[in-house]
């Protein structure tokens, strides 16, 4: 008798501590579920002010930042990034050592010189706005190093498919949408190898506007330029494949500046013409700014044609080119092998081309160079590197040998 109360007694404790362990599974249940529901929400807002932060620096501007502070652009709505470098050349030649061969280094870029940009960028309402203003180092006409503002960009994204430029100073196409080659080394000497393509007519840097248009893999950008050597008008079509592939067509119409300003002065029906100081000035929105062109030389009138190509061959090793087509004149090629900086920053790059007459160096019937640089960056301190390489210019069956050492510092 006594087992069987005993026995009843243990099975009703029993049923009572199950019941208590289930209230109590069940209340720390729908705890921790209000505290994954909380935790839930703040990691939605993190992962959506990550997003932001990550659509501050668009490709143009990761394109400038390719130094130590690369990895600091996409967490600052304020960034201020530069590069400061000296160049020294030391050609041989069988050619005579004269202007002439000199010359044609320095139109290619093989000049010993120090140089320097900073560039600030600055981001509004959630990267929707930009703002960049670039000061560089300009050689004046008596010979004076001058740090001037060199570029002021205002770009809009209006919506996910289109985006103004208006320039005030400094335009170029390439500044919104994707640029014709993701190409832009801190070190070399032709503008091919810094650019990935030696297209003249995308140099053309001024005051204007430009307009983007993407839809899917095909993007149109159209835009007007005023700078020192004229006026310029350009539209270049895109076409962005899978893995970094894309194939970009360039048509150009060039008005010399010497034109434009005649027919300017016909509008206006006035005869006298401006003088050389009011010729290397320009007008925008009222605001009086230098011309971009340091030679002060004129455009090649006339429609240009240009294609370029971006081919990643491996992780490591991308390839470039393309091809110009000026109006009446002579056309330029190119290809470029470019190398990913490995682990430890290093990288080498190969260009091999031949100038259009739409470089304003080698037009009139000057002899155009089939030119072939190859360069690399060995990486020595935080944001210090040297760049050694040779330039090598072949012109009327004679070659000319110019060996670089760059020292340059990016931050």
């Amino acid at each position: 008798m006594l087992q069987e109360e005993a026995a009843a007694d243990g099975s009703c404790s029993s049923g009572l501590s199950t019941k208590d362990s289930i209230s109590t599974i069940k209340r720390l249940l729908r705890e921790v579920f209000a505290d994954h529901l909380g935790f839930k929400a703040r990691l939605d807002s993190l992962e959506k002010a990550a997003a932001e932060e990550a659509e501050a620096a668009d490709d143009w501007e990761l394109q400038n930042a390719t130094g130590s502070s690369a990895s600091s652009w996409g967490r600052a709505p304020v960034r201020l990034t530069g590069w400061f470098s000296a160049a020294g050349v030391l050609p041989w030649t069988v050619e005579s050592q004269g202007a002439d061969t000199l010359g044609m280094l320095h139109a290619l870029g093989a000049a010993g010189q120090a140089d320097g940009r900073l560039m600030l960028h600055s981001v509004l309402a959630g990267g929707k706005r930009r703002i960049t203003a670039e000061l560089a180092h300009m050689p004046q006409q008596d010979g004076q190093p001058l740090l001037q503002l060199q570029r002021l960009l205002y770009r809009v994204q209006i919506k996910k498919s289109l985006q103004l430029l208006i320039a005030p100073l400094g335009g170029s196409i390439d500044a919104i949408g994707r640029a014709v080659t993701p190409i832009q080394a801190d070190y070399g000497v032709t503008s091919a190898l810094r650019q990935g393509h030696g297209l003249s007519v995308l140099d053309r840097l001024g005051s204007g506007k430009a307009v983007n248009i993407s839809r899917g893999r095909l993007s149109a950008t159209a835009g007007f330029f005023v700078g020192g050597a004229g006026k310029t008008s350009l539209a270049k079509l895109q076409l962005n494949g899978h893995e970094g592939h894309s194939l970009s067509l360039i048509a150009a119409k060039c008005r010399p500046r010497k034109a434009a300003a005649a027919a300017d002065a016909a509008e206006d029906g006035s005869g006298s013409s401006s003088s050389s100081s009011d010729q290397a000035r320009l007008r925008f929105l009222g605001v009086q700014a230098p011309g971009s062109s340091s030679t002060g030389s004129d455009a090649a009138a006339g429609t240009v044609l240009g294609i370029a190509g971006v081919l990643p061959v491996r992780d490591a090793l991308t390839a470039t080119a393309w091809a110009e087509r000026p109006a009446g004149g002579q056309p330029g090629w190119g290809v470029g092998l470019f190398g990913t900086p490995d682990t430890e920053g290093f990288e080498a790059a190969l260009v091999v081309g031949k100038p259009s007459t739409q470089h304003a160096a080698f037009r009139g019937g000057a002899a155009r160079p089939l030119f072939c640089e190859l360069t690399a960056k060995v990486p020595v301190g935080d944001g210090l590197s040297i760049c050694p390489g040779a330039l090598l210019a072949v012109r009327n069956g004679k070659g000319t040998l110019a060996y670089l050492m760059q020292s340059l510092w990016r931050f």
